[in-house]
């Protein structure tokens, strides 16, 4: 689908939103989505890009739920042309130029869900994408992909816990987590957490190493760090989760990491206040991100 004009449309009022390789849909105006429903949760759902050239959707543990073709999202769905979200009243159709991926459209429902013990509280989110994996999937079978990026799950559950991290969720080749504190020990432990994990070279199946090798790639990840405030709570299928815009912030963080050319970048919110961090970064300037109407400043983790 690399080339193809992504949009999403809604046959309701004719709006119409092209989409990158990842597009947030909520209710905040950093949205690359926003449906202005007191329904729909600031960052309600999410559409990725995975190496395999598809969109799945993900429904971001918002409190309403989502549907895809009538069908309440509980995991990651994998999208074709045509098939139609619904997120409480709003309906979405995917449409991917003249791409031959044509589906049946289901009939569209809705799908209610509850959020509990709500907390809105400071957290330091990290952001970690791994910057091969869409090379690597043109050259591997899907059975292939998953023996790889299973291990890698398990690698980043053993680098990011003992530091006291939450694994929040894996989405395709990312991993969003985030600490609860926000003191100078915990952000010098996500520091360490971002740097084992930029530098770290999966563990992968001799034969499959082999073929790495010979494809020449090294299978390393961009991090973005940043604090800020999301409201942390329970939904009712048991899972906790956190929600808000510094969450979406952080993920637009690491997304520069392949633009700037750095493996490891924090906000200014992460090292404000902490001298040794300070120390360790160097200031990139003011970025543009989408969605934000003013550049935001980001700092690279010094060689």
């Amino acid at each position: 689908m690399k080339g193809v004009k992504i949009e999403l449309h809604s046959p309701l009022d004719g709006k119409s939103w092209t989409i990158g390789d990842t597009c947030v849909i909520g209710r905040h105006p950093g949205a690359d989505v926003q449906l202005l429903d007191p329904n729909v949760s600031r960052e309600h759902a999410m559409l990725r890009r995975l190496g395999d050239g598809y969109y799945y959707f993900y429904d971001l543990d918002s409190a309403n739920g989502s549907r895809v073709n009538g069908i309440s999202v509980a995991a990651p769905v994998k999208l074709r042309h045509g098939d139609q979200i619904v997120i409480a009243d709003n309906l979405l159709v995917l449409r991917l130029g003249d791409s031959e991926l044509l589906e049946t459209n289901a009939d569209t429902g809705a799908n209610v869900t509850m959020m509990i013990g709500v907390q809105r509280v400071p957290m330091i989110f990290l952001v970690a994408d791994l910057k091969g994996y869409t090379e690597l999937s043109a050259q591997m079978n899907e059975e292939e992909l998953a023996a790889l990026i299973s291990p890698w799950y398990e690698e980043c559950r053993q680098l990011l816990l003992p530091s006291g991290a939450t694994i929040d969720k894996f989405i395709g080749d990312c991993v969003f987590a985030y600490w609860r504190s926000t003191d100078n020990e915990t952000r010098a432990a996500a520091l360490v957490a971002a740097k084992a994990l930029a530098s770290h070279t999966m563990k992968a199946s001799a034969q499959l190493a082999e073929r790495l090798a010979k494809c020449g790639i090294t299978l390393e990840c961009g991090v973005g760090l940043h604090i800020g405030e999301a409201a942390v709570g329970s939904i009712s299928r048991g899972n906790y989760t956190a929600l808000g815009d510094a969450v979406n912030l952080t993920f637009r963080i690491e997304a520069l990491t392949r633009k700037l050319d750095r493996a490891v970048l924090a906000s200014r919110g992460f090292l404000e206040g902490w001298p040794e961090g300070e120390a360790a970064f160097g200031s990139l300037g003011a970025c543009p991100l989408k969605g934000y109407a003013q550049p935001v400043e980001v700092f690279g983790l010094l060689e």
